[in-house]
């Protein structure tokens, strides 16, 4: 009995069909992957920000920044920067972001091309009340750089990392600020000049490591660090428009110094340690804070009271007063 031939346009068809079923399982499982992704991505960044990613930040996620002449937007996948980086919008950074030694970070001045859930407005506290600085108008429209993850800058004392503006005439509040948000940053021999904020750190992380670097003419705080429990030694604050350091938590601030800004500390709470540094503005302590002061050197002189103006268009920073000082 001979076997029957099987029909070729059947098994054209079978195999036709199989390639289909394939190809619409892979697309349904990327786009449930996908879904799950960006759904686990918002919630990460607004349990920092408050916030869902707005319509802006979701257009503008990548996974590398490829061209380092206009970098902007969020990034999700771990970076390395070299050379030359221009800044001309909000850069939020999920994952580690490293910086080889020697590379200038330059912010476009007075521009935010791509502001963020980031840039909020910061309340009136009785002394900043007139400062348009802390107004959202002014997050809007100056970029910063917000490190989720971490941020590792390693320079070296021949090639250090420098983060500055790009203004033929640089000024106080040029651009926003460093944040780091997330844990375990490290920043060795960098630069940071011409910002509102230089460094600010909010997270309570004991990782966090600042050592042998400048933050210098920086319209509010150099080192805005009320939130952390992190080591700072061997730098150098210079011309600050509120304080040298803004201390809360368990940091230990060691062989550090304060110079040619409104006043060198400002212990908000917590129990810092203040160990070995030169301080030729003043210290300040909150009430209820319990700063550990070791073998410091404190020049108790106001310096605004001085010639020194620390201003952003018509507005000039007050004079502090002289409250909780420690002599």
């Amino acid at each position: 009995m001979k076997k029957k031939k099987k029909n070729p346009f059947i098994i054209i068809f079978v195999v036709i069909f199989i390639v289909i079923f394939i190809i619409v399982a892979i697309f349904i499982t990327k786009k449930v992957y996908t879904g799950i992704y960006s759904k686990i991505y918002q919630n990460q960044v607004a349990k920092f920000t408050g916030n869902t990613l707005s319509e802006i930040e979701k257009k503008s996620i990548q996974k590398e920044a490829k061209d380092l002449s206009n970098v902007k937007g969020t990034f999700t996948g771990k970076q390395t920067w070299s050379r030359d980086v221009y800044i001309t919008g909000d850069v939020i950074i999920l994952s580690t972001l490293t910086i080889e030694p020697g590379t200038i970070i330059t912010f476009a001045a007075g521009q935010d091309s791509l502001p963020s859930s980031f840039d909020i407005e910061i309340k009136a506290d009785g002394f900043n009340d007139d400062d348009p600085t802390r107004l959202k108008e002014y997050a809007d429209s100056h970029s910063s750089i917000f490190v989720v993850g971490s941020l590792i800058a390693k320079g070296t004392k021949e090639q250090p990392i420098i983060f500055t503006s790009d203004s033929k005439e640089p000024h106080y509040a040029d651009w926003g600020g460093i944040n780091l948000v997330g844990k375990a940053s490290v920043l060795e021999n960098v630069v940071v000049e011409y910002s509102r904020n230089g460094v600010s750190i909010p997270s309570p992380d004991k990782g966090m490591i600042i050592r042998d670097s400048v933050i210098r003419h920086a319209m509010w705080g150099c080192f805005s660090i009320d939130g952390s429990n992190g080591l700072f030694e061997n730098n150098l604050a210079q011309d600050c428009g509120h304080e040298g350091f803004d201390v809360g938590g368990k940091s230990i601030i060691r062989n550090n110094k304060v110079e040619n800004s409104h006043a060198a500390v400002v212990v908000l709470h917590g129990s810092p340690t203040l160990q070995e540094n030169i301080f030729q503005d003043e210290v300040h302590s909150f009430p209820g804070a319990t700063p550990n002061l070791v073998n410091n050197i404190i020049d108790s002189y106001l310096k605004c009271k001085a010639v020194k103006v620390w201003d952003y268009d018509n507005y000039k920073i007050p004079c502090f007063g002289e409250p909780y000082l420690i002599k």
